[in-house]
């Protein structure tokens, strides 16, 4: 249907939205440079709760998911949590992707997406869709488990004899020996732990690793990663040229050509294949380098955090956990350390005030009897 055959059931409409889309394929590495009060299309099956935040934090318009917004596969709250801040989401089909055109504004309807002479079939979600395909999670839930423990077993004894044996480390200009690092992933609630652990920062000066999105962290919080480790896909251009050092970790095969469109960008970069996830590889990294202790914020922990980024198994964090475990400590601990300490030095702040204020009233009375004693003892002696 084109646009003048739509016009007049466009009146009997109601307009839910409009704006200008942009595009995000790609939603991590593209939503932080995103200006607000757009209408962004994606292409993302399952919205995760850090892609949610995202939108939320660049003040997103609406959201157009061209895959199922919440497949009901397993247990997933961004859509939710958008449809709680009053972000409308839609579903459209992969097929019509394609279609839509960066920066054109569109008209958002309950079924239809319209621009121009164009017209897209949407779905409009709502928190009964969101609860139905919750419920079908839940059920679906056991049997996930089953099979992510089958497949990551499968996946760690396929490459134990990489976290065995030492690999290759690339040879980089810091001192590590003895020293925390604080490995940056960019996952949930990473900004907010960043920004709660800045008296640890300081305190301990760590070395800080940021993995793609992690690096946008860091610098928003006002610091500048030593190392910047992943895809170059995901890194934004403000990470690729704020000054750390760039390790490359990515297929084998690809490693080389993300070198070399670095280079073609006047940038330097080393490459670490490395078995598992780049926040995985980046943690080893620490270990074989000799850290004391490596902090970690934003990493995925737990069957739903792998699940949302499309893995099918645990394998690279179970192998890294055996191996450094003893040494790997989640930020959330730190801050609630810092915090503690904090509410310790406010109530000895507290009970020191309230016994300077103590002292200093005893001393006023003090005076004042020891006035009336005078007086008294003027008086008894005819002197008054």
């Amino acid at each position: 249907m084109n646009w003048p055959s739509f016009t007049g059931l466009k009146d009997k409409l109601e307009l839910i939205c409009k704006g200008k889309i942009s595009i995000c394929p790609i939603p991590q590495s593209t939503l932080r440079a995103l200006p607000p009060g757009r209408i962004v299309v994606m292409k993302q099956q399952d919205l995760d709760e850090s892609t949610a935040q995202a939108c939320i934090e660049r003040k997103v318009k609406a959201v157009i998911s061209c895959e199922e917004a919440m497949s009901g596969m397993y247990p997933s709250h961004g859509l939710l949590l958008l449809l709680r801040h009053g972000i409308p989401v839609w579903e459209a089909s992969l097929e019509d992707l394609e279609r839509f055109e960066q920066d054109i504004i569109i008209y958002m309807y309950g079924d239809y997406a319209v621009w121009e002479d164009q017209q897209v079939s949407c779905k409009l979600m709502t928190k009964e869709q969101w609860m139905k395909q919750m419920q079908s999670a839940q059920s679906w839930a056991a049997d996930r488990m089953e099979s992510l423990i089958e497949q990551t077993l499968k996946t760690a004894l396929q490459h134990k004899h990489e976290i065995v044996h030492r690999q290759p480390l690339p040879d980089l200009p810091v001192d590590w020996s003895d020293k925390h690092v604080l490995v940056v992933a960019g996952g949930k609630d990473c900004l907010t732990d960043v920004e709660d652990a800045k008296a640890y920062i300081r305190d301990f000066r760590p070395i800080l690793i940021a993995v793609e999105r992690g690096a946008d962290v860091l610098l928003d919080c006002g610091y500048k990663p030593h190392l910047i480790v992943g895809a170059l896909g995901s890194m934004s251009d403000r990470a690729l040229h704020c000054g750390a050092e760039l390790i490359v970790h990515h297929e084998r095969d690809a490693e080389e050509s993300e070198l070399q469109r670095l280079r073609m960008r006047g940038l330097r970069a080393q490459a670490f294949t490395g078995f598992g996830t780049s926040t995985e590889v980046s943690m080893l990294l620490a270990f074989e380098k000799g850290a004391s202790w490596i902090v970690t914020a934003g990493t995925d922990t737990h069957m739903i955090n792998f699940l949302e980024n499309g893995r099918t198994d645990m394998g690279g964090a179970l192998l890294v956990q055996m191996k450094a475990g003893h040494r790997l400590i989640d930020i959330k601990s730190v801050n609630m350390f810092y915090q503690q300490k904090r509410s310790q030095l406010t109530e000895t702040l507290i009970t020191l005030c309230l016994s300077a204020g103590f002292i200093a009233l005893t001393l006023l009375q003090m005076d004042w009897i020891t006035d009336k004693w005078t007086q008294v003892v003027w008086k008894l002696g005819g002197y008054g």
